[in-house]
């Protein structure tokens, strides 16, 4: 093979450093678009009356690391109206539902002993449709998401909270 001349390496080592820096830019560019974005927040959805309502977490993990909990996420309380004798419709999306999670429904006449606690297993349910009974409306509802067991009970790695009024 002939050698080459200096305009010829001149050329290929211009080539070279342009490559590099192609390379440089692009991974550089990616890393800077992907790096602090994280998969949207899970939203439940409420349907009452003529409208729907998208309750935020009043607490997320946005990681689980063991029984403790990286990159929380806290937010405020949801209220609708929902008046005694009507029924809303509550939708928990599949970030929830793939996993084992619990709805707590509050009435005004609960007590102590009163356990409206329900756990729905993986996959089991998205929808449940709950009635404020005129009798016994429902002042609440929480659902915890909650990926395992601990000695204590459930760990929640998210809280959505919505309070009802009349």
């Amino acid at each position: 093979m002939p050698a080459l001349s200096s305009g010829e390496k001149k050329f290929a080592i211009i080539a070279t450093a342009i490559a590099v820096l192609f390379v440089a830019v692009v991974g550089g560019s990616v890393a800077a678009l992907t790096v602090g974005h994280h998969k949207p927040i899970p939203v439940v959805q409420v349907a009452h009356q003529d409208s729907l309502t998208r309750v935020y977490p009043k607490m997320y993990c946005r990681k689980i690391n063991g029984p403790s909990c990286e990159g929380m996420v806290q937010g405020e309380m949801t209220t609708i109206s929902l008046p005694p004798g009507e029924s809303m419709m509550v939708t928990v999306p599949k970030e929830v539902a793939d996993q084992p999670w619990i709805l707590i429904v509050v009435r005004r006449n609960d007590t102590p002993e009163t356990n409206n606690q329900k756990v729905y297993g993986p996959g089991s349910r998205y929808t449940v449709t709950l009635t404020s009974e005129p009798a016994d409306p429902i002042l609440g509802i929480e659902i915890q998401r909650v990926p395992f067991r601990t000695d204590d009970g459930y760990f929640s790695s998210g809280i959505w909270s919505l309070k009802t009024t009349p």
